[in-house]
C-alpha cells in the first residue's frame, strides 16, 4: 500500500505540475492579449 502510495503521489505531482503550467499558460496568453 504505501508502494502504490508513493506511485499514486508521483503520479499526481506531475498531473498537477502539468495543470498549472497549462493555466499558467493560457492566462499569460489571456493577459498579453487584452
Amino acid at each position: 500500500m504505501f508502494i502504490w502510495d508513493f506511485v499514486a503521489d508521483k503520479i499526481l505531482g506531475q498531473i498537477v505540475d502539468w495543470f498549472y503550467g497549462q493555466v499558467v499558460g493560457f492566462l499569460g496568453n489571456f493577459f498579453a492579449e487584452m
